[in-house]
């Protein structure tokens, strides 16, 4: 179950079955057969990476039971009459190679609406009220050609923008939004480009999970471009995967990794 904030470190499973099963008495030379309907919850706790700590609480429903548990026979008791109830209390310890087990990993295709309308909401007042020269250090944002090339543009190229993201989320970080109002800028400035927006994640976990999380990153920017009235037409989403240039042994190393870059054509 996906509570999002606190999936990090809380966990909650349900599950659910039916079951076939049989009592047996050798003294009395008696069988009972019966189905069973099982429902139950376990809480998670994780204390690291590797070890949680877990409290699970079943019921079992029987139906059509003839004898009770200890084998004697109960004349005239069919139905759902016979209910166990379970509470254990243990530790989980994942194996594996992964850093991080499948538990604890949450993925969301659909950027937070309400996220995603605020931080724009934020790119139009910077677009509105920011002086276009405070935009790129030492150069106003001008998209003339200056001795035969579009400057603005071979940085947006080049990377010199990029949008960062934490670990695992799909969300930027709010220190990227002015990464994003410099191409923002830039396509509003020039209509006729379009823009590649490239995703991208570090080297933790599966390729299949690094693709689905690298184009998420990229299709949740290019909805922020959408809702500040970038026509879709003109952005297209690629999912680059995990960046393998980048060092997986590095944290830093791994947080660059993290990101969505930009080409513009």
């Amino acid at each position: 179950m996906n509570f999002e904030t606190w999936t990090n470190t809380i966990g909650l499973l349900g599950q659910a079955g039916f079951g076939v099963v049989q009592l047996e008495n050798k003294d009395l030379h008696v069988k009972d057969r019966m189905g069973n309907f099982i429902t139950g919850i376990t809480g998670q706790i994780k204390l690291s990476n590797r070890i949680a700590l877990t409290g699970d609480f079943s019921a079992i429903f029987n139906a059509l039971q003839d004898l009770t548990f200890d084998g004697a026979v109960a004349p005239g008791n069919r139905g759902f009459s016979g209910i166990l109830f379970n509470g254990t209390v243990g530790l989980n310890v994942y194996l594996g190679k992964n850093a991080k087990h499948a538990d604890w990993m949450v993925i969301s295709n659909n950027a937070d609406i309400a996220a995603l309308e605020s931080k724009v909401a934020d790119l139009e007042t910077l677009v509105k009220t920011i002086p276009e020269k405070q935009v790129i250090i030492e150069k106003p944002i001008n998209t003339t050609i200056v001795n035969d090339k579009d400057v603005v543009k071979e940085m947006i190229n080049d990377k010199y923008y990029s949008v960062y993201f934490d670990f695992n989320k799909s969300t930027p970080i709010e220190n990227s939004t002015a990464a994003i109002d410099v191409v923002l800028s830039y396509l509003r400035k020039n209509p006729s480009a379009s823009l590649d927006i490239l995703g991208y994640a570090d080297q933790v976990g599966s390729s299949e999970y690094n693709n689905k999380l690298s184009n998420a990153r990229a299709t949740n920017v290019k909805t922020i471009f959408e809702k500040a009235g970038i026509a879709s037409s003109r952005l297209n989403v690629v999912a680059e995967g995990a960046a393998t240039s980048i060092q997986k042994d590095s944290e830093e190393a791994r947080r660059l990794a993290r990101r969505v870059t930009f080409k513009v054509k």
